[in-house]
């Protein structure tokens, strides 16, 4: 039994005398570059977060609790799906964003023609428009105008329907008080 021992405990010791095995990576590293914060906000939507204001309440075990607050996020980070209209700061190179779906019309003379007839028809209604502008400031003056006009002769009717009474009151003193021998001033 002693030279089990002995050659087992000479087996262990040679197995222990092995170097260690070195494994390589074989997986390259990856460099990553952290996002900008306003670049991530253009990736990735936040978090919601909802704050509730609880007011003092009572369990049915005779807990009570006071007034506090609870927070509750009420949706999750997501990524954004709709493309940002500015390229992000990584893709430095990129100056002009152009959707997937872009395709510009061929150059034609039939589009260039149209295009010209669209400029003519909106410059004529922007020129009609500030035709009806004028014209609104000019029937706006000679509305005001007209009313203080109506406002003078309203106050010229009244003075003369009290010079009036006061020239039929002096006639009526002067004839010797003899109503029936006043002219008649009514129109």
């Amino acid at each position: 039994m002693r030279p089990t021992i002995l050659m087992l405990l000479a087996l262990f010791l040679a197995g222990c005398l092995e170097p260690p095995r070195i494994h390589e990576n074989t997986t390259p590293v990856i460099k990553a570059d952290v996002l900008d914060p306003a670049d991530e906000q253009r990736v990735r939507c936040p978090e919601a977060v909802t704050r509730y204001e609880i007011g003092r309440y009572h369990e049915l075990d005779g807990l009570m609790h006071e007034g506090h607050v609870v927070y509750r996020v009420t949706r999750a980070a997501t990524w954004q799906e709709i493309p940002p209209y500015q390229p992000l700061a990584a893709n430095a190179e990129v100056t002009v964003y152009v959707p997937v779906g872009y395709a510009p019309l061929p150059e034609s003379q039939e589009l260039q023609a149209e295009l010209g007839a669209q400029r003519v028809v909106t410059a004529r209604l922007l020129q009609m428009q500030a035709q009806m502008s004028e014209l609104q400031r000019t029937a706006k003056k000679s509305y005001t105008t007209l009313v203080s006009e109506a406002e003078q002769a309203k106050a010229l009717r009244v003075e003369l329907e009290q010079a009036r009474a006061r020239v039929a009151q002096l006639e009526q003193t002067l004839s010797g008080d003899h109503p029936s021998a006043a002219p008649n001033t009514t129109p």
